[in-house]
């Protein structure tokens, strides 16, 4: 399997976009054959045991932090330490990934290439004296409104 990669340019509603794909030659249909993954494997599993403990000591802080209130039932507390719990092994995950040798796949402009530019015209402003000759009923420099409950 012969690995390589290819750049791609693509201008989409006046914004560059330079996309680095990595190209194999596997059969079109290869990947949708068979899942290599699943959302149940980022859950944490119920044999093993999780690293992080949440204690009532760490709970009352992140939610301090957070300026929530503490749950007053246990067992809305035991859904939001499990809650808790779960994101954590979530992003253990996420953690692990190795990136040493990674360079980022996207970006929304080439490298050295700036943004472009447009003539700076200048526009004339509108006074506000001309804005309440606008206006149905003026009082001095006011604008006078009806209030319907009063009418």
């Amino acid at each position: 399997m012969k690995k390589q990669w290819r750049e791609l340019s693509i201008l989409k509603q006046n914004f560059l976009i330079q996309i680095r794909q990595l190209s194999t030659n596997h059969p079109k249909n290869h990947f949708l054959t068979k899942p290599n993954w699943s959302v149940k494997f980022l859950l944490p599993s119920t044999t093993a045991s999780n690293d992080i403990i949440i204690d009532d000591k760490a709970l009352s802080h992140l939610l301090r932090l957070s300026s929530l209130r503490m749950p007053s039932d246990d067992a809305a507390k035991k859904r939001l330490v499990s809650d808790i719990n779960t994101l954590c092994n979530f992003v253990k995950h996420i953690q692990e990934v190795d990136v040493e040798n990674v360079e980022p796949l996207r970006s929304i402009w080439p490298r050295n290439t700036s943004l472009m530019t447009r003539e700076d015209i200048e526009k004339e402003d509108i006074s506000g004296e001309e804005l309440l000759k606008c206006a149905e009923k003026t009082h001095g420099k006011f604008y006078v409104v009806d209030n319907p409950k009063t009418s």
